[in-house]
């Protein structure tokens, strides 16, 4: 944002996620909005809010705020704290070495050990 945008009260300012799907097709927008929740980043938050904060990914449905941009034509969501559905939280995954990875008949059989780490 070139201009710091600085919302009021217990709004809050959210950089929406590109849609792409898993073959790397970009969703176009129109048509992504036409479909709610959409997924983003708090970029702001105002004075007021107690229950989000900057830098967290975020649920939210495209009909509970509105759409504006900034000097540089980026594209952001503003809507009350309250119209969140929920804040994303990374979920750690665990790597597993190939070499761990026994087949006991058709049944893949995992043996962790220490040497096993997590990504």
């Amino acid at each position: 944002m070139s201009n710091k945008m600085i919302p009021l009260f217990d709004k809050v300012i959210i950089e929406r996620d590109t849609l792409q799907t898993k073959s790397s097709i970009i969703i176009p927008d129109d048509a992504a909005r036409r479909n709610a929740p959409a997924t983003g980043v708090i970029v702001a938050v105002g004075p007021d809010t107690e229950q989000v904060k900057e830098g967290q990914r975020v649920l939210f449905g495209l009909h509970a705020g509105s759409f504006i941009k900034d000097d540089d034509d980026n594209d952001f969501f503003v809507c009350l704290d309250v119209d969140i559905l929920c804040v994303l939280e990374d979920t750690p995954t665990v790597s597993i070495p190939l070499a761990d990875i026994k087949l006991d008949g058709d049944i893949p059989f995992i043996h962790l050990n220490e040497g096993a780490s997590n990504a």
